[in-house]
């Protein structure tokens, strides 16, 4: 009974178990008004959010999908900050009450860079944010950057046989706080 926005690689609506999920789409990459993923991550998060068919764990939620990745999956700092923002401006508007941001750095920060602090300012107007753990694992302390930050949910990533997968990032957080928060499919 929520919406969610999904900040990603954007969202495929034609796939079956997001079929009239996405209420509205933003891109930052390529500037399209129609919901699209020309990688496949964005769909994938998406299904495992709000999909139906028994794949989602809130399939009751709406989508609001923002693409900041491309379909490398790369991403500019700025794009994924101008997303927040925009989020923010419109959370009114479509009710977004939590924000998936499967969008990180490739190394671990001290909690303190920009993305950090643009995540917790979203914790802190209201919104849920849950953040990607990233995959510069296994070593410990290699979790990236925004999910070092202080206020957000960062997710891990299992297998279907609920092993951790290999790359997903371990905490602790440079801080010595227990990071991530909790792990759910992520591989395959």
């Amino acid at each position: 009974g929520v919406t969610i926005a999904l900040i990603d690689t954007g969202a495929d609506p034609d796939h079956v178990a997001l079929a009239g999920k996405i209420v509205a789409f933003k891109d930052f990459v390529n500037n399209q008004n129609s919901a699209y993923d020309d990688n496949g991550h964005g769909t994938h998060c998406a299904s495992l959010i709000a999909g139906s068919e028994g794949i989602g764990v809130a399939p009751g939620a709406e989508l609001l999908v923002v693409k900041v990745m491309d379909r490398d999956g790369a991403c500019y700092l700025s794009d994924a900050l101008k997303a927040l923002d925009w989020c923010l401006e419109n959370k009114d508007r479509y009710g977004i009450k939590v924000i998936s941001f499967s969008v990180g750095g490739e190394s671990p920060s001290d909690g303190s860079s920009l993305l950090d602090e643009a995540c917790n300012n979203m914790v802190d107007k209201g919104i849920v944010m849950c953040v990607a753990a990233g995959n510069s694992g296994p070593s410990s302390k290699s979790i990236v950057i925004p999910g070092d930050a202080d206020k957000v949910i960062t997710v891990g990533a299992v297998d279907s046989k609920g092993s951790i997968f290999e790359l997903s990032s371990r905490g602790p957080s440079a801080d010595g706080t227990i990071k991530p928060d909790l792990v759910t499919l992520g591989v395959d």
